[in-house]
């Protein structure tokens, strides 16, 4: 063991062998709080919380995800050709997803190799020689 510590180099990133976690015991004992939200709970309970917004028919209570939809549609409407470029694909992928009832995401060719690859590894086979994803 004397000769193990002897050809262990210490230096940034390689602390002293004694003052490194023993295995399977984190540094990080508390863990996350319970409480604790990811980015995606967090944007989702926004998007879906109630506004009160002002139209021709009067007050009413809309989503901050449907009033963001209606501001970009009436941008668009304005001739903003950013808001355009934006709510056209919206607009077609919603139109396929009522047509068809299935959402498809759109896809490339490397996408195409990383599914490819990842269903190559799912079935228990071994990843491209090459390492490409």
């Amino acid at each position: 063991m004397a000769d193990q510590e002897a050809d262990y180099e210490i230096g940034y990133g390689k602390p002293p062998r004694a003052n490194q976690f023993p295995k399977g015991v984190s540094g990080n004992r508390s863990g996350r709080p319970k409480g604790a939200r990811s980015l995606n709970t967090i944007v989702l309970k926004e998007s879906r919380q109630q506004i009160r917004v002002n139209g021709p028919r009067g007050v009413r209570s809309i989503t901050k995800l449907e009033a963001a939809v209606m501001q970009l549609a009436n941008k668009s409407a304005q001739g903003d050709l950013r808001a355009t470029r934006e709510l056209i694909p919206l607009i077609a992928r919603s139109e396929d997803i009522a047509a068809t009832g299935e959402v498809s995401l759109p896809t490339n060719e490397q996408d195409q190799k990383r599914l490819a690859n990842l269903r190559r590894r799912l079935a228990g086979l071994q990843p491209d020689p090459n390492g490409s994803e």
